[in-house]
């Protein structure tokens, strides 16, 4: 009996563990129809439709998580954006609106929300270096790097984790005169 119960739970975990294997390596997921592509560039080197992201938390397991999905359009998010921990709770929810413009919804592990709010990300001409080392032959470089401007729009509401509402920030519209400063 005791060798019957050690191939069952055998047979339970090889089950389990194949198909998160296998989504670490694939570009496609097979469906009962066809083949769903997602993480795919055009023939410009520009994201387009479903993107998956993992993160590989077992180096020697080869054991992944999905970290985040959404879609691109042309290199640009696009409507819904989803994140979540490794433990497989939602993390935040995004919405984009444009490029520029989207709604964040943040959640605590019990599923109730955390905060949400409008964000703009306003591009400036404000440039940073950092340095880094190529991979390839291990010189240093000096890369540039945009400083963007993150705007919290609107009003943002904040919860406790019981989903009582622990405090509203209402966000000023800036002046036309701020705007063209």
């Amino acid at each position: 009996m005791r060798f019957q119960s050690k191939i069952l739970i055998i047979t339970i975990l090889v089950s389990i563990l194949i198909p998160f294997n296998s989504f670490s390596q694939t570009d496609t997921i097979q469906t009962e129809e066809s083949y769903l592509k997602y993480n795919q560039t055009d023939k410009n080197g520009k994201r387009q439709w479903l993107w998956i992201n993992y993160t590989h938390i077992g180096v020697r397991c080869g054991w992944s998580y999905i970290k985040s999905i959404g879609y691109y359009r042309d290199d640009n998010k696009i409507g819904d954006w989803n994140y979540y921990t490794k433990d497989g709770f939602i993390e935040k929810k995004e919405y984009y609106y444009n490029d520029s413009t989207y709604l964040e919804t943040k959640y605590y592990n019990n599923n109730q929300i955390k905060s949400e709010g409008t964000i703009e990300i306003k591009i400036t001409n404000n440039f940073d270096t950092i340095l880094a080392v190529n991979p390839e032959n291990g010189n240093e470089q000096q890369i540039f790097v945009r400083i963007d401007d993150i705007i919290k729009k609107n009003d943002w509401k904040y919860y406790h984790k019981d989903g009582t509402v622990a405090k509203k920030e209402e966000i000023e519209a800036l002046d036309k005169a701020d705007e063209t400063k």
